[in-house]
């Protein structure tokens, strides 16, 4: 589980990680009209062999309602900061995984799983494309995602 925003855009999943107040709840607040969103507070995000899944959860934010029950192909990994412009800007797999890391729901202590929810999270910031994403809280953030 990601502490994180999941949509479904025209076929594709995109997760915007942050922190509380960064600008999830926000983001599927304002993208549900050409959006489906899958939670505004915990993704479940996953490796297949196709790539990063990502799957709706029950858990809700400040959205008020658990996402939808799908799951989708992931597409790009983006790390929410607000602006007053909307830009988007690559981050290299290092500084992704660190940040990722961050909002990383997981409690365990034995050594084995740990490792495995590492490796798992290295290999989403090594697959898929991860972004900063300085947005303006309003729907015109969408077409830097749709480009």
């Amino acid at each position: 589980l990601i502490h994180s925003t999941g949509l479904k855009r025209d076929g594709k999943a995109y997760l915007f990680v942050g922190k509380s107040g960064a600008g999830k709840s926000t983001v599927a607040r304002i993208s549900t009209d050409k959006s489906i969103v899958l939670s505004d507070d915990l993704t479940l995000t996953y490796i297949t062999g196709e790539g990063g899944m990502v799957h709706g959860t029950p858990f809700f934010g400040e959205f008020g309602t658990g996402g939808s029950n799908i799951g989708a192909r992931l597409t790009a990994i983006y790390f929410l900061s607000k602006a007053d412009y909307n830009k988007v800007v690559p981050v290299a797999t290092g500084p992704a995984l660190r940040r990722l890391l961050l909002s990383v729901m997981y409690f365990g202590r034995d050594r084995e799983t740990t490792e495995e929810v590492l490796n798992t999270v290295m290999s989403l910031c090594e697959r898929i494309p991860c972004y900063e994403l300085r947005f303006k809280p309003d729907d015109t953030f969408c077409r830097c995602i749709d480009g």
